[in-house]
């Protein structure tokens, strides 16, 4: 059974990406009024605003940016494209994004927000990023070995 097509897995994937992405948008955009009712429930506004709105558009952009480059890859799969250089870019690319999100999050532990929560949500983007990258080196040398087998048949 495979679930590399536009009518099997990859393909609900590529469409749920898509979804994900518009959620993401409508996010960032009602984020000033989701910060209002979050400072309802803290008493100390004038510490907490600046950081959460640093936070949370930072966050959203990153997220948007890592959702673009998965839907690249899923449809680059969707139409036989995936041993592509493209695919291997947005893997890099998506790899980049995920440890810059760790960074982030590494930096934001040091102005205020030391929440155990805080610490595992960098390591997992941290242990993403690397994987991915990994994977991007994956999918070049799979494309080399192509290649090369293409030119001996």
């Amino acid at each position: 059974m495979t679930l590399i097509g536009k009518k099997r897995l990859t393909g609900v994937l590529e469409i749920a990406v898509w979804v994900l992405m518009a959620l993401t948008v409508a996010v960032i955009v009602a984020l000033p009024w989701i910060i209002d009712w979050m400072m309802q429930f803290n008493q100390n506004e004038d510490f907490w605003r600046p950081r959460y709105v640093v936070t949370l558009i930072t966050s959203g952009v990153l997220a948007f940016l890592m959702q673009w480059q998965l839907r690249g890859v899923l449809h680059n799969a969707n139409t036989d494209k995936i041993f592509s250089h493209n695919t291997v870019t947005r893997l890099r690319v998506l790899g980049g994004e995920c440890l810059t999100m760790a960074a982030f999050y590494v930096v934001m532990l040091t102005c205020g927000m030391t929440k155990f929560s805080v610490v595992l949500v960098a390591l997992m983007f941290l242990l993403a990023g690397l994987f991915l990258l990994v994977f991007g080196e994956f999918f070049l040398k799979a494309i080399e070995y192509k290649q090369e087998n293409d030119m001996t048949i």
